[in-house]
């Protein structure tokens, strides 16, 4: 396209054009740091879960399924706060073994 006030024969882009393609460039990089974000993210979760302990997966348990039982857990959850708290409260899920529970199952 020849534009006016250009030298005879330059052919220029307008100034429109350049700009919408600034404005994709600049739209891509938003996209792409949303999406390390949105990774970083994702890896901070995983590693938290990672560093679950057993005492929390227990509070857990306790509050997403054994409140829907008719005794709200209470046969389930005898035990567990006597025998089995004291020694694997503070253990990291991934570490549990099952020696650990070896012991507490019927």
């Amino acid at each position: 396209m020849c534009l006016k006030n250009g030298a005879p024969g330059e052919i220029r882009t307008p100034d429109h054009l350049v700009r919408r393609k600034s404005q994709g460039r600049q739209a891509a990089k938003k996209v792409e740091v949303a999406q390390q974000i949105e990774r970083h993210n994702g890896e901070l979760a995983r590693l938290a879960a990672a560093r679950r302990t057993f005492g929390d997966a227990i509070e857990q348990w306790g509050k997403l399924e054994l409140s829907r039982r008719k005794d709200s857990g209470k046969k389930a959850m005898r035990a567990i706060p006597k025998d089995v708290i004291p020694v694997l409260n503070k253990v990291v899920l991934v570490d549990v073994k099952r020696g650990h529970v070896g012991g507490y199952s019927r």
